[in-house]
């Protein structure tokens, strides 16, 4: 019986789901599926940030990796990929904790990227390895996110009467040249 290859997509907001990301994400799933001569799955999270926390949860809450995470506990999943870690997780210690209560402790092959390297977590050192990049998307995150808010901060504080800075114009106005009219 051919093995199955669940390929995790998800974008982190509405607006990508325009773009072509998810489907470029399901275009590589298959093609490294069939290159590892697997069948493929697609758990489609859709647009769902993985750095939001759900209110009435408290946490970060995703359902298709929750499914996921109950299908690995089921052994229902053995092989598993995301285009890169960052789609999974970017918080550090929720990727540190799936490493080792899900991936490793039910033996679930993980691979990552467009040739589907395989993510080796067997020894302290490959371990480590894991660790670290989980952290550097982390942090790469958190800095992408501080520099979004300081341009809005100073945009904001330097605001010129009538200029418009993108987004939805509101009702009853119309934007020429970055800046609102009646």
């Amino acid at each position: 019986m051919q093995e199955t290859l669940h390929a995790y997509v998800r974008v982190s907001t509405k607006g990508q789901l325009v773009g072509k990301s998810i489907e470029s994400q399901i275009e590589i799933a298959k093609k490294v599926a069939k290159m590892l001569d697997m069948k493929c799955e697609i758990r489609n999270e859709g647009a769902s940030s993985s750095s939001q926390k759900n209110k009435k949860l408290g946490r970060n809450y995703r359902v298709e990796l929750e499914n996921i995470k109950d299908d690995i506990v089921d052994n229902r999943i053995k092989h598993l990929w995301t285009y890169d870690r960052s789609r999974m997780f970017r918080d550090t210690t929720d990727s540190m904790y799936f490493r080792r209560e899900y991936l490793e402790k039910y033996k679930v092959t993980y691979y990552e990227g467009e040739h589907g390297n395989i993510v080796n977590y067997d020894s302290s050192d490959e371990k480590f390895v894991y660790d670290m990049l989980s952290r550097l998307q982390q942090l790469e995150n958190e800095k992408r996110s501080q520099k979004s808010k300081d341009g809005k901060r100073y945009l904001l504080r330097r605001a010129e009467e009538n200029r418009h800075y993108g987004g939805t114009v509101l009702f009853g106005y119309y934007s020429k040249d970055a800046k609102l009219f009646v």
